[in-house]
This record gives structure tokens, sequence and C-alpha cells, in this order.
């Protein structure tokens, strides 16, 4: 199966195609009361304290409201969250969401016929699934499934994506395994050592893209990139990399074609450069969002669910061996899928991700946190690259209408 990736599905956020049945509201059988919050331990590894909570009660009990003495017990994650939580990707199982396959482990349940992964999160009774995204799912972008799908409690989503649907279909991220998009331009030519896009821009050389996305109006504006040096007719195969020799510089991802080219396709099989367009490119594209018109509903559950999201990554940074073994299980038992995940890509993702700086902690020191202080300083740049696609971004909105780090454990970090 070709390495193309969602860049198309990015510079197309604004056509949800939603009907007005599937904007209605109406919780799944997750919603619970919200009296109480709090994080319990799930796993043996998970026993941190609710984010905020200095009080020092033990992991199963909270102090109640008001002065009364007494206690109210933090609901389990099965009474928070219910026996289901259903996670939609924007697209193929991979290291980049390794975390989830990381606390499912091993010798799940593969379901073929949804593309989807299940599992127990440790002996909670509560299953995780996974749902695969991209060509799975007909290339709708996860917003869309997340309205249309009230079973779907969290769904990946990009900033960009986040920011455009905030008046329609507005989302919240409540976490992100990465910091940066694995975003990186690569090539060739044993001879070219670019260390920064303004390298790439001052060589003049062809860079190959999509048709369209954010990201690039957003380097064109910032003059990065010249409008003369982009070829915009990228399909998300090797053609014509092979044909040019490498000589050319095209739009990949990290996890994918970077490995791949070197390693596993026999038309190349040479070695690759890149540089990290995450580095200069402030937004994200591993938003995990819910729903806004579900957020208060779904109090409880996150404040359970989070913490284990931030755990289950740190334990995949430290070491991926059972998360990567899923993912490979994963990939091998989706049937006339054509995806594919080796082992040797997946231990090479693994620690790159955490070596060039995508799995790392916060803006504010928690692993998982979003950065709502970049974003905001990113708003302004992004309005003004999308507005000259004719994609209007409102001029009041903040990073705190798309984004909260309210359910992230502070104490939780690499």
């Amino acid at each position: 199966m070709s390495t193309a990736r969602r860049f198309a599905a990015f510079a197309a956020v604004s056509a949800l195609a939603l009907t007005a049945a599937a904007c209605g509201g109406g919780d799944d059988e997750a919603t619970t009361d919200t009296s109480a919050t709090g994080t319990a331990a799930a796993t043996e590894e998970v026993t941190a304290e609710a984010p905020g909570d200095d009080s020092g009660d033990t992991a199963g009990e909270t102090e109640a409201a008001g002065d009364t003495g007494d206690t109210a017990t933090t609901p389990t994650l099965l009474e928070a969250c219910g026996p289901q939580v259903d996670v939609q990707l924007d697209w193929w199982p991979q290291a980049d969401y390794g975390f989830l396959f990381q606390l499912i482990g091993p010798g799940g349940t593969v379901d073929a016929d949804t593309f989807s992964y299940l599992g127990e999160i440790g002996d909670t009774g509560v299953t995780l699934a996974v749902h695969s995204g991209g060509s799975a799912v007909g290339f709708q972008s996860s917003t869309s499934l997340l309205y249309k799908d009230d079973s779907i409690l969290l769904a990946v989503t990009s900033t960009e994506q986040d920011a455009e649907n905030a008046v329609e279909f507005p989302t919240v991220a409540v976490f992100t395994p990465l910091q940066k998009v694995p975003l990186v331009f690569y090539w060739g030519n044993e001879e070219w050592d670019f260390q920064s896009l303004e390298d790439i821009r001052d060589a003049g050389v062809t860079v190959i893209t999509v048709e369209s996305a954010p990201y690039l109006a957003v380097l064109l504006e910032r003059g990065l990139l010249t409008e003369d040096q982009i070829d915009k007719s990228y399909q998300g195969t090797p053609a014509r990399f092979v044909q040019e020799d490498g000589n050319v510089v095209q739009q990949g991802y990290l996890t994918s074609e970077v490995y791949q080219y070197q390693y596993e396709l026999p038309e190349w099989n040479k070695p690759v450069k890149y540089v990290l367009v995450g580095n200069e490119y402030p937004a994200l594209y591993h938003q995990f969002s819910i729903r806004k018109d579900r957020l208060d509903a779904n109090r409880e559950c996150l404040a359970q669910l989070v913490p284990i999201f931030q755990q289950a990554g740190i334990d995949y940074a430290n070491d991926p061996t059972d998360g990567n073994a899923a993912l490979v299980e994963t990939a091998a038992g989706f049937t006339g899928s054509g995806w594919e995940l080796s082992p040797e890509l997946l231990a090479w993702a693994a620690p790159t991700l955490v070596s060039d700086g995508f799995i790392a902690n916060g803006e504010d020191g928690a692993y998982g946190s979003l950065p709502l202080q970049r974003f905001n300083e990113f708003l302004p740049e992004l309005r003004e690259a999308l507005a000259a696609s004719g994609i209007d971004i409102s001029p009041d909105l903040t990073a705190e209408d798309f984004a909260t780090n309210e359910f992230i454990d502070p104490n939780l970090h690499l």
C-alpha cells in the first residue's frame, strides 16, 4: 500500500458533509454524572492522583464537597466511562499512536471488518477500541465521524481542523502524544546537506507536495519556501522521486517514508536525508479531541482516562516492545487492507520519535499536555494563511476554545 498520508484530508477539513441527524445531541453509555472527579489506578503502573490534587488522599477516596467530613468514593474507570471507550484515529495504526496499543498490549482482538483493535485497559473491565481512519473509513475526517457516531468518545484531530470547525462543529482537545507534527521534507541526493527549510528555499530545489495543505500555506506565508519551487503533484507514490534519482525534496512522515524508502522500497533502497517540518510549523496533528457539547457529561471519565493515556505514552517511550507487537499484530490482522507495518520500521520509529523531540513533555513540563500558548501565538498566522484559500477562522477564537489541559496530571512526565 502507498505510504501516502492524510495531507489531502487536512487540506479539506471544512468538508465534513454532516447530516442534520448526525449533528443531533445524545451521549452514549459512557455519559456519567459529573459530581466527582479523580484518577483511579487502572493498572499497576497508573497510580497518580487527579490533576491538581495535592491532598494526599489515597487513590480510592476524595473529600466530599463542604465541611461535613463525609467522604465520597472516587468512581472506577468502568463507572466513569462505561464498558467501552471508542477512539477514532485519523489514519491507519502506526508508531504515532503507539501509546494506545501499548495500553492494550499484544493479544487483543483484531476486528478485520471494522479495522479496529480492542482490548481491556489493565483489569478495569473497560475495553479500549481503537478504530482506523484514512481509507478504512473512506477518507472521512475524524471530526466528521465524531459528530456522526455518538459511540466515539475521542477522535484524532489537527490544530487546523479544530480552529476551522470551532463554530459549526466544535471540539476540545484533551491530550496529545506528540509535541510536534512528524512532517518531514526528504531527499536522496547525497551531496545535499540541508539543515533547515531556509536551506531548502535558498537552494531553489523542487519541493514536491500535495495540491493543497494548511502547513504549506503557512510556510509560504513565512517565506520559508517560495511558490516557484513548489510542485503540487505528489500522489503518495515514489515514482517521481525514483525517476529523479532523489534529486527532489518530497513531503512525507518521519514514521513512514524515511525508513521505508531506505529499507523497504526495492525501487530505491538507499539512504534519504530529511529536515523536520515540525521544528518550524507549530500546529499539531495528533490532538485527541471530544465533541464540545459532550465535554461536561464526560468530565469524570476524562479525569480518569487522560492520566492513563499519559502513563501509556511514557511507557511506550521507555520501552515500546508491547506496543509495537500489538501494532504488528493489528496490521497483520487487517486482511485485505493493504496496510503493512514491519517490526523493523516500528523498532526504528518509536525511539526516533523520542530522540527527535516528538514524544516529549509539554511546555508546562507534563507529558501529553496541549501547548496553549504556542497555539495562541500561531492562530493569527494560521488565520491569515488560510484566509488566502477562502477559509475563515473567527478573529475571536483562542486556543482555550478548542483545547484544555484540565485533565492532564502535571506529575506525569518523561
